[in-house]
C-alpha cells in the first residue's frame, strides 16, 4: 500500500438518482440499486467494498424512490444529497450538486447499479483513471480510444471490440478542480439537461493529462441492462427486493423466481401495471399487478375505491379482484383473455363506450357511496394541496383563469344536478373491449358526480378537441339505457353543461399535474401546459354560447 497521502482517496460520490426504466417493472416501487443479489443490495454491497479499503467520506445523492435510502445514512454513516431536478435532468447535474463537496479532494464517482463480485476499490490510487473492461462486438456502451501507455485520447459513445466503461472513474484533485469547472462550463450548454457527467470527458478529455485506463476482468463487475439479465443471474437469490414480487410471491404461496412478466399492461400516467403468470402447473391463468402511482395516496382515498368494487362486483362489468390492499393501492387481478384497451379513433368503439357508460350510470343509480368526493371537491383538494405545498403555478394568468372557472362552476351549479355513481375516470386504457362488450377497470378516481362530467372527462382521456363533444352527447343519448342524465333538459343546455365540464375536466387535470410534477417520479411539465391550453380553449368556447 502506498503511504503517498496526496494519492489517497478523500471522497467516493455514488449517483443514485435515476428512475431504472430498463428493469421495470420491479422499478415501479424499488430503485434500481435496492435489488438484490444474495440477499444483498446493490447498493449496500458497494458501499461496504468502499468502506472495506478505508473509504470514510461517502456521499450518496439520490432522486427517484429517495426515502428508500434514508436507512443507509446512519446504518453506514453516510451523506444523503437529494437531487430535486432528478426528473428533468441527466447525471451533469447530479454532479453540480456534489461540486461543493469535492474540491480540492481525490475522489471515485460511481453508479449505484453495478454489482462488483470483486472490489476494485483503492485506498490509493496513482492516476486519474477510468475503469473499464473489454466489450466484444458492437455495444452502446462508451468505449475508449488508447495510446501505447493506455492513455485514453478519446471517448466513443459505441464501442466495437474495445474496452469501455463500466462506470467507475477517479479524479485526482488537480483533476477533480478542473471537472468542477468544466462542469460548470457544460451546464451552459442548451442540452446540458439531457447530458450524463462522462460527457465532459468526451468533449473536454484533451484537457485532462495521462488520463488512464484501468483494466477490469470481464467477470468482475456488471450492469443489469434489463430484466431478463437480472432474472436470470447466477447470483440471484429469491428475494429480490421488490415490493410487488414480494406481493405475489405471498398472495400465491410462490417464490418469486416463479414470477413471469408477460406484458407491460398499461401505460397510464399514474398507474404502473404489468401482466404476469406463474410457473406453476397450479396457476394456469395470466394475472395483472397494478402498482399505484407514486404519492397518489395524498388524493385518493383506496378505501373507497375498494368499496365501488365491492359494490359493483355483482354487476359483471369490472375484472375480477384477486388482491386489493385500500391501504397501498396494490391490486392483482385476472388478465381479461381476448380483451383489447377501447380505440379512440374508432366509431365503432366510441359509440359502443357511451353506451356502456350509459349502462354504468343506470347501474350507479343504486349505489351509494359516502364520503366521496366529486368533481366540485377534486379541485378544492388539488388546489388547497398546492398551496399547502407553496407551489407555484406555471402560468400568470392564475387568478384571471380562477374566477373563470369559479363562474362555470356557479353556472352548473344553477341546474341543481343531481349526483350519481360515476367511475370518474373513463379512459380508453380503462375499458378493455371483448365478446361480453366492455370491461371497466381501475375505479381509483371513482365520485359521485354528475354523469355529463363523465362524458366530458371521456373527451378529455380521449384528448379530443371540444368539437367532439356533441357526437358523444348524440351517442349517449341513441344507447338503449334509462336516459335519466339528460332528461329535462334542452339541447343547448345539455351543450353548454358538457362544454362547461369539459373546461373543469382540464382544470381538474391541470391542478392535478401541477400536484403531480412535485410528489411524482415523472416530469409533467408537457402535460401541464397541455391541460392549461385545453382549458382556456373551453372557455372561450363557453362564452360564445
Amino acid at each position: 500500500m502506498q503511504s503517498n497521502d496526496n494519492k489517497k482517496v478523500d471522497v467516493a460520490v455514488i449517483m443514485a438518482c435515476g428512475i431504472g426504466d430498463r428493469l421495470s417493472p420491479i422499478t415501479f416501487d424499488t430503485p434500481k440499486s435496492m435489488i438484490k443479489i444474495n440477499d444483498e443490495t446493490l447498493i449496500e454491497r458497494q458501499i461496504k467494498q468502499i468502506k472495506q479499503v478505508g473509504i470514510d467520506e461517502i456521499i450518496l445523492v439520490v432522486g427517484y424512490l429517495n426515502d428508500k435510502f434514508e436507512f443507509l445514512k446512519n446504518k453506514y454513516n453516510i451523506k444523503i444529497i437529494k437531487n430535486d431536478k432528478f426528473k428533468t435532468t441527466n447525471t451533469l447535474w447530479t454532479l453540480k450538486i456534489v461540486l461543493p463537496y469535492i474540491e480540492n479532494k481525490n475522489i471515485y464517482i460511481s453508479p449505484s447499479d453495478i454489482y462488483m463480485k470483486d472490489n476494485i476499490y483503492k485506498l490509493y490510487e496513482t492516476n486519474t483513471n477510468f475503469k473499464g473492461k473489454f466489450f466484444a462486438g458492437s455495444t452502446n456502451e462508451w468505449g475508449f480510444d488508447l495510446d501505447e501507455k493506455d492513455n485514453i485520447i478519446k471517448i466513443n459513445k459505441t464501442s466495437n471490440d474495445s474496452y469501455a466503461m463500466v462506470g467507475i472513474a477517479y479524479f485526482d484533485k488537480n483533476d477533480t478542480n478542473l471537472l468542477c469547472k468544466l462542469t460548470d462550463e457544460l451546464l451552459k450548454d442548451e442540452k446540458a439537461d439531457e447530458y450524463y457527467w462522462e460527457e465532459i470527458m468526451v468533449k473536454y478529455i484533451d484537457h485532462f493529462n495521462n488520463y488512464k485506463l484501468e483494466k477490469i476482468d470481464k467477470d468482475i463487475i456488471y450492469e443489469f441492462d434489463n430484466l431478463n439479465e437480472y432474472l436470470s443471474f447466477d447470483g440471484l437469490s429469491d428475494d429480490t427486493g421488490c415490493y410487488s414480487f414480494q406481493l405475489i410471491s405471498k398472495i400465491f404461496d410462490i417464490k418469486q423466481k416463479q414470477i413471469q412478466i408477460i406484458d407491460f399492461a398499461k401505460t397510464g400516467i399514474t398507474n404502473r401495471s404489468y401482466v404476469f403468470k406463474i410457473n406453476d402447473s397450479k396457476y394456469k391463468k395470466k394475472y395483472i399487478m397494478r402498482v399505484p402511482g407514486l404519492n397518489t395516496d395524498k388524493f385518493i382515498d383506496r378505501r373507497i375505491e375498494k368499496e365501488a368494487l365491492e359494490k359493483l362486483e355483482k354487476y359483471n362489468i369490472t375484472e375480477k379482484i384477486i388482491y386489493f390492499d385500500e391501504k397501498t393501492g396494490y391490486k392483482v387481478s385476472e388478465f381479461l383473455e381476448d380483451s383489447r384497451c377501447l380505440d379512440p379513433n374508432s366509431k365503432e368503439d366510441i359509440e359502443l363506450a357511451m353506451s356502456e357508460i350509459k349502462k354504468l350510470h343506470s347501474i350507479g343509480k343504486n349505489i351509494i357511496i359516502e364520503k366521496n368526493k366529486n368533481i366540485f371537491d377534486f379541485i378544492d383538494c388539488h388546489t388547497r394541496l398546492i398551496d399547502e405545498n407553496n407551489l407555484s403555478y406555471p402560468f400568470n394568468d392564475n387568478d384571471e383563469l380562477r374566477k373563470k372557472i369559479d363562474e362555470i362552476i356557479l353556472y352548473i351549479k344553477s341546474f341543481d344536478r343531481k349526483i350519481y355513481y360515476c367511475h370518474g375516470d373513463p379512459n380508453p386504457s380503462n375499458m378493455l373491449i371483448n365478446k361480453e362488450g366492455i370491461k371497466f377497470i381501475d375505479f381509483e378516481y371513482t365520485m359521485m358526480a354528475d354523469p355529463i362530467f363523465e362524458i366530458s372527462m371521456f373527451a378529455l382521456n380521449c384528448n379530443y378537441d371540444i368539437d367532439k363533444l356533441d357526437m358523444l352527447i348524440d351517442y349517449y343519448k341513441k344507447a338503449p339505457y334509462d336516459n335519466f342524465v339528460l332528461e329535462k333538459l334542452e339541447d343547448a343546455q345539455i351543450k353548454k353543461i358538457v362544454v362547461a365540464y369539459y373546461i373543469l375536466s382540464h382544470f381538474y387535470s391541470y391542478l392535478w399535474a401541477i400536484n403531480l410534477q412535485y410528489v411524482n417520479s415523472r416530469d409533467y411539465r408537457d402535460v401541464i401546459k397541455y391541460y392549461h391550453t385545453k382549458t382556456n380553449e373551453g372557455i372561450e368556447v363557453f362564452n360564445k354560447l
